[in-house]
């Protein structure tokens, strides 16, 4: 057949491919607190003062003994679905406030009750931004 054929003499073995995805992945994610209904809600974010750019440049003084263009980084950076975020605070005071009672919590039953109120002020945004775009 036309064009498949095994002598592609750059392309990257699994094995580089792999180890550039753990490089990536070894970098510290979150995930957003206002992008829940946007898009993927579990999708992880990098933090905002990170850029790829310097992402490489760690790899390469990591692993000065592996080759690989930039390129080749940013190829498998999208493939992962990674994003950065943004430069803003990314969550409300309310929210703020249940995560502090949450670490301050001295039993289950406390941990349990902060975790429901939490989604309650969640459904409750949820609903009143759903309202608030589909008017």
């Amino acid at each position: 057949m036309r064009g498949f054929h095994n002598n592609r003499p750059n392309r990257l073995s699994e094995d580089l491919k792999q180890t550039i995805r753990e490089d990536i992945n070894s970098y510290a994610t979150y995930l957003s607190h206002y992008k829940r209904n946007v898009g993927d809600p579990l999708r992880p974010y990098l933090h905002h003062s990170l850029k790829i750019s310097e992402m490489i440049r760690n790899f390469k003084i990591r692993y000065p003994a592996l080759i690989i263009s930039d390129h080749a980084y940013r190829n498998e950076f999208r493939a992962l679905g990674l994003r950065f975020g943004s430069l803003r605070s990314d969550t409300c005071k309310k929210c703020d406030e249940f995560y502090v009672s949450e670490l301050d919590a001295v039993d289950d039953q406390e941990i349990l009750r902060i975790q429901a109120e939490s989604r309650n002020h969640h459904e409750k945004s949820d609903t009143a931004y759903k309202t608030m775009y589909s008017a």
